[in-house]
């Protein structure tokens, strides 16, 4: 077994697609990550540690050494926690979108709100683009 506990630039990293070696190379990634200047840097790192993670499309769907199967990563999403923004990529679409929840105001709506993740036009904040939600919502 390999030690990532203290990774170096020698230390190879497992390549195969099963979660516990996705997990193990998103953990020897985060180890390097530098010390983000603004939210775009910390959002900008976190995806691209996630992207390298993520499994594509066309991946067998079966089980792997660790018994669970493995499927297509289908969406990737941050959070900055701090500043209340929560980020979205849709992994059928080429745009990264955001929501700045202090923009958000749910509470004026007359009823729950929802956003098409898929739309082709979605790119930046969009909280302002959310559309009151059909039933059953």
């Amino acid at each position: 077994k390999m030690d990532f506990n203290q990774p170096g630039q020698d230390t190879p990293v497992p390549g195969n697609i099963s979660a516990a070696d996705r997990f193990q190379r998103a953990a020897y990634f985060s180890k390097f990550f530098p010390e983000p200047k603004d939210m775009q840097q910390a959002f900008a790192t976190i995806l691209a540690a996630i992207r390298s993670v993520s499994v594509p499309f066309g991946t067998p769907y079966n089980k792997l050494g660790d018994g669970f199967p493995v499927y297509n990563t289908e969406y990737r999403t941050v959070c900055d926690l701090s500043h209340g923004v929560y980020g979205f990529e849709l992994t059928t679409t080429p745009n990264f979108f955001w929501v700045e929840l202090a923009l958000f105001q749910p509470e004026k709506a007359k009823s729950s709100m929802s956003l098409t993740p898929g739309s082709i036009d979605l790119a930046g904040e969009v909280s302002g683009q959310f559309k009151p939600a059909h039933s059953p919502f």
